[in-house]
């Protein structure tokens, strides 16, 4: 449990956007998650970095972008295969690695840090998949990208095709008349007889990645489904670790920051553009777990 002085729970305006107290519950909760896969990250061996919005929160802001509502990390496959195969089990109660192989619901590529005695759910998922939907940090995973635009636009079609077999496979709570229902029953069902489950669907996921060649480049292939959203992040880029200044402790960040920012958010980074946070609708307690909340 880490210790949170009184002040930083309080309302307060950073860069001009007012970041309510009910917002500060979440970062607190959000910066438990983060000390706790830590300690388990520095148990195991395993180097880690901020990745995205927080990446640049870190360099920007010294702690969360204002209008944030997360943390986003990444590592390198090997390192994410033995934190996923390996380490899964040195998480404390109320905290749980959520990855496909933890639970048979969840398919995302990257693997999602829970704390089970709160409530972060997304809307349509909220009652429709058995999951584990306490308030996360996200764990990206690195993996090299293909060789030439053409190469990369096939790779991207492959996983998106296996990841709408695993959306269909995992429909729990079907909408609609009877015909409709029964319809998304067979689909189901014909898709379990071809796939099996959906971790070997998912298998075939990682498969395909992990079969690509070292080109010098990665990003998060898993995660994004529009090869125009991929980024070509040298792995050279992570070569060395600096640790910066991140609101109440320091988080671990690639040497060249400064190039990973430009190429996830063009030259002018530095410069602050008021957004919303990436999951606006959520359903949010940092106080009652998801079971909860929704009534599960």
């Amino acid at each position: 449990m880490i210790e949170l002085p009184e002040e930083f729970y309080r309302e307060e305006v950073r860069n001009g956007h007012t970041v309510s107290a009910s917002t500060k519950k979440i970062w607190a909760v959000e910066l438990e998650l983060l000390s706790e896969f830590d300690r388990v990250c520095r148990e195991c061996g395993l180097p880690y970095y901020a990745d995205q919005g927080t990446l640049l929160g870190t360099v920007r802001h010294g702690g969360f972008i204002p209008w944030d509502d997360d943390i986003d990390l990444i590592m390198f496959r090997k390192d994410y295969d033995r934190l996923i195969h390996e380490c899964g089990d040195k998480f404390k109660e109320p905290f749980f690695l959520q990855t496909a192989y933890s639970e048979k619901d969840y398919f995302r590529g990257h693997a999602q840090l829970r704390k089970s005695d709160t409530c972060a759910a997304i809307p349509s998922e909220a009652y429709t998949l058995n999951i584990n939907q306490g308030i996360f940090l996200d764990i990206f995973v690195m993996d090299n990208i293909p060789e030439g635009e053409a190469e990369l636009e096939k790779t991207i079609k492959i996983l998106n095709d296996y990841h709408d077999v695993m959306s269909i496979m995992t429909q729990h709570d079907i909408k609609g008349s009877f015909l409709k229902k029964l319809r998304c029953r067979l689909g189901i069902l014909k898709r379990r007889i071809k796939f099996g489950n959906v971790l070997s669907v998912y298998k075939k996921t990682e498969k395909v990645v992990k079969n690509i060649p070292d080109t010098g480049y990665v990003d998060k292939l898993l995660f994004w489904h529009d090869a125009k959203s991929v980024k070509k992040i040298r792995s050279e880029w992570y070569e060395k670790t600096e640790y910066l200044e991140f609101e109440n402790t320091k988080l671990p960040v690639p040497y060249k920051y400064d190039e990973v920012l430009k190429a996830q958010f063009g030259e002018n980074y530095m410069t602050p553009i008021k957004g919303t946070a990436f999951h606006p609708n959520l359903i949010i307690d940092t106080e009652r777990s998801y079971k909860e909340v929704l009534g599960k």
